[in-house]
């Protein structure tokens, strides 16, 4: 298994480490050989390179089974011609990595109106959409013909869509077995249209799957009201974005949640929290959301490959954090806990192995 490390900026070394860490203790103890490959993106690799994405790291996961990517301070990236290129939108170009799984749930001790709990996840299309850096390979779908009248132009694919619907009906499969497709075919009948007759043309393949549809609206309305119907949420980019966020917030999660996008033949963790730069080297950082987002590529690779082991290791690690984040005194800071980025981290690895049999708790 080889896997490419990309530390990011601000608390992304403390908590990439973090994830290097539960990784590399979890391979071990499924006998599974590994390579895991640090190569510098953001503020390091710009210094060092030029660039905050150098060739080296396109190639590094090029070769990787899977990628850990750290957060980023792109708010303060130099423009891209000068060298601050968005690591991430550049990973999920070149892989393609034409789909982003963002689950959202409910915790005990961490701050949520909803019990019982609530466990969905949102899967959102990576690769098309309303977003200016998704659009003509020339340039973006967004346009200014005069000063007061600005245009932007959606992008929706068959092949996305297809991708997209698949990847959410074959994760459901493993969950509750329900998909709900959330639309607005409403005021735009020929993307949304699409959108729609490719998600139950999909969606014939997998009779045992319930399926649904919501107009977002409706959506962001049940979201608040009862999170707790769905299971699999499947939508476009723009929409997606919103209910992720959403999904994330109402139940508590938005500081821990995990983030995952995933292609053809690579699959990539990340972080779903900024950078922190006032954190950064204190040891105080929470890395849950770079150890859930490790765990879930975990499941990923394991389902992909039909590997029990993977599986099991994966369930175990998501398992911990939910058993760890219930006990005030194994929090971080953040939620109002005495333990350190390293010590949380310890803990996490040790549980996990308790569970699998290969170590007593002390």
């Amino acid at each position: 298994m080889r896997l490419a490390l990309f530390e990011g900026d601000g608390i992304g070394y403390e908590v990439s480490q973090a994830a290097r860490r539960l990784a590399e203790e979890m391979f071990r103890f499924m006998g599974i050989t590994h390579e895991i490959v640090t190569v510098p993106v953001g503020w390091s690799a710009l210094c060092e390179t030029g660039s905050t994405f150098p060739s080296e790291a396109l190639a590094a996961a090029r070769e990787a089974d899977g990628i850990i990517l750290g957060p980023l301070d792109l708010a303060h990236y130099p423009a891209p011609g000068l060298g601050g290129l968005d690591p991430e939108r550049e990973l999920i170009r070149e892989l393609r990595l034409h789909s982003r799984f963002l689950p959202a749930r409910t915790y005990a001790g961490v701050t949520s109106p909803f019990r019982p709990s609530v466990d969905l996840l949102v899967v959102r299309d990576n690769t098309d959409g309303m977003f200016a850096d998704r659009g003509a390979p020339e340039g973006p779908f967004e346009m200014m013909p005069t000063p007061d009248l600005a245009l932007s132009t959606r992008k929706v694919t068959r092949e996305g869509i297809e991708n997209l619907a698949r990847s959410a009906f074959e994760t459901a499969r493993f969950r509750r077995q329900h998909v709900t497709a959330a639309h607005q075919a409403d005021a735009m009948p020929v993307s949304e249209g699409l959108f729609l007759q490719t998600m139950r043309d999909v969606a014939a393949d997998y009779p045992e799957v319930e399926y649904h549809e919501e107009s977002v609206d409706r959506m962001a309305a049940w979201l608040e009201r009862d999170p707790a119907r769905f299971d699999v949420i499947v939508t476009t980019s723009l929409f997606g974005r919103i209910l992720s966020q959403q999904a994330a917030q109402v139940t508590g999660s938005h500081r821990i949640s995990a983030s995952l996008s995933a292609g053809y033949s690579h699959v990539m963790a990340r972080a779903h929290h900024g950078p922190a730069l006032s954190l950064a080297g204190q040891n105080v950082a929470n890395p849950t959301s770079m150890l859930s987002s490790t765990g879930f590529m975990m499941a990923y690779l394991g389902h992909q490959a039909a590997c029990d082991r993977l599986i099991r290791v994966a369930s175990t690690v998501q398992q911990t954090l939910t058993e760890v984040l219930a006990r005030p005194e194994w929090r971080t800071a953040d939620l109002h806990g005495p333990l350190s980025t390293h010590e949380y981290t310890d803990l996490v690895i040790e549980l996990a192995l308790a569970r699998l049999g290969a170590a007593p708790v002390a």
